[in-house]
């Protein structure tokens, strides 16, 4: 559909919530690519290949791993793209953060997703104030309900700009991904779980924005920070 969005996404890896999310997107008539640091997942049935994703995929270079820095390869995508908008899974992971400064220097808009609310990890006041710098480079938050909304506020994101659904679940999409994913139907004592009881993963420790802190993240910090 002509009329539709270019959009440019960025995430830490593909697993099957993201097929579907973005799924749902291309079939609204977006042009969606995505990009993702790495192919592949800790946790081996969370594992989704380019094959099973309706859409654009291409893996990042490791900069620890003689990879071109983070922001000289989102630039070079951004480019080569064109996207109209560049959409950000979080606001900590490396590439979140080259993407928010290339984004600015390129005056494209930014959609940051966010999970995190004011209570589920400690905060600690120098945090938070880094936090508040680095989201005045987006124009807007996803968010999965009302706390992450409340939290994203509280972070200097407008209100207005601020929208819910983040984590709306496609049953229809994952009511058939054993299928299509060629995974097993799992026994839930007296039911079948669907594919979508694969995508529970409650138990991955918070990850802390401190563990981004590295020299390299507070050159990217202060060279966003700096383009306002």
């Amino acid at each position: 559909m002509s009329s539709g969005l270019r959009i440019l996404a960025v995430i830490v890896n593909l697993v099957p919530y993201h097929v579907a999310r973005w799924s749902a997107v291309a079939e609204a008539g977006h042009q969606v690519a995505v990009l993702q640091r790495r192919a592949g997942d800790p946790f081996a049935v969370l594992a989704t290949g380019a094959d099973q994703a309706p859409f654009e995929l291409h893996t990042l270079a490791d900069p620890g791993a003689g990879g071109p820095p983070w922001p000289e390869q989102l630039l070079a995508w951004i480019d080569r793209l064109n996207p109209q908008v560049l959409v950000l899974s979080g606001y900590s992971f490396p590439e979140s953060l080259a993407g928010l400064l290339v984004a600015a220097q390129r005056g494209l808009p930014v959609v940051v997703c966010s999970e995190s609310n004011r209570h589920d990890a400690p905060r600690k006041p120098w945090t938070e104030a880094l936090k508040r710098r680095v989201l005045k480079l987006a124009q807007a938050g996803l968010v999965g309900g009302e706390p992450q909304a409340a939290y994203l506020q509280q972070l200097g994101v407008a209100p207005e700009a601020i929208f819910r659904g983040y984590n709306a679940v496609d049953n229809d999409h994952f009511a058939t991904a054993h299928h299509w994913r060629g995974l097993p139907a799992l026994s839930n004592g007296t039911e079948t779980a669907s594919a979508h009881d694969y995508d529970d993963f409650a138990w991955v420790p918070k990850r802390q924005l401190n563990e981004y802190f590295s020299k390299d993240y507070f050159e990217i910090f202060g060279k966003a920070t700096s383009t306002r």
